[in-house]
């Protein structure tokens, strides 16, 4: 009797602890049974719904994508603009003017003039070619320091080639030097050409700021002691200005 009152207890404590791991896990999910004459549709899961960007109004341009999200409106701030062209010289006809200074060296003889030369022309330009009239007039001195000057008036003509400008001229020359014993001028005259070109170092629409270079050759009335017609020539540099 007392083995039974001893085992009867010892026998329930084994149950529970047998059953208490089934007992604590969750209980096995039960299959969806559709009702009679029911479907079950499982519908699979959505993306997040796509938020359209917002409207700019003409005008304004979105932000870049460095800037941080800003509402809008951004205002739009357009390209720098390019530098206008400069003008087709092909289509140019007009007044034109130029001027120009430069060093100057000549020879008459066998005696050179070292000095500084100064020309002043008025024209006209039509498309590539250009017209100009006006005077050159050289100042300087001979070898033995003889005061000289060159009046030189006449007519060129130039080809416009962009910035580069070629040209011939002619040209009537008054020739006066200092006499060494009196300091009176003795005078002559005669005619001459030139070859002249010209590069433009700054232009703008209607100017231009250049570097030249010419040589010339002038026939002076007279005669040497062989009977040989006097020739001055001789080259010569000048920075000018040139409108059109």
């Amino acid at each position: 009797m007392s083995a039974r009152i001893l085992t009867a207890p010892l026998a329930l404590a084994g149950g529970l602890l047998l059953t208490s791991p089934a007992l604590a896990q969750d209980p096995a999910p039960q299959p969806i049974v559709a009702p009679p004459g029911g479907v079950v549709v499982v519908l699979p899961s959505q993306p997040p719904p796509v938020v359209a960007p917002p409207a700019y109004p003409p005008g304004y341009a979105p932000p870049p994508a460095f800037l941080p999200p800003y509402p809008p409106p951004y205002p739009y701030l357009p390209p720098a603009a390019a530098p206008p062209p400069l003008p087709d010289e092909s289509a140019q006809r007009g007044f034109s003017a130029k001027i120009s200074f430069g060093p100057a060296y000549q020879r008459i003889f066998d005696s050179g003039i070292a000095g500084g030369e100064l020309g002043i022309f008025f024209g006209a330009v039509r498309g590539t070619s250009g017209w100009y009239g006006g005077t050159e007039l050289l100042v300087g001195r001979m070898d033995q320091g003889l005061f000289t000057y060159v009046l030189r008036p006449g007519a060129t003509w130039e080809a416009r080639l962009g910035r580069v400008h070629i040209g011939l001229g002619l040209n009537f020359n008054i020739i006066g030097v200092q006499r060494a014993t009196t300091g009176e001028y003795m005078l002559s005259g005669g005619a001459g050409a030139s070859v002249f070109g010209t590069v433009d170092l700054v232009r703008s629409e209607r100017n231009a700021l250049f570097l030249g270079a010419k040589l010339r050759a002038d026939v002076v009335a007279g005669s040497d002691a062989n009977g040989n017609a006097p020739i001055l020539w001789g080259p010569s540099a000048a920075l000018g200005w040139r409108y059109f």
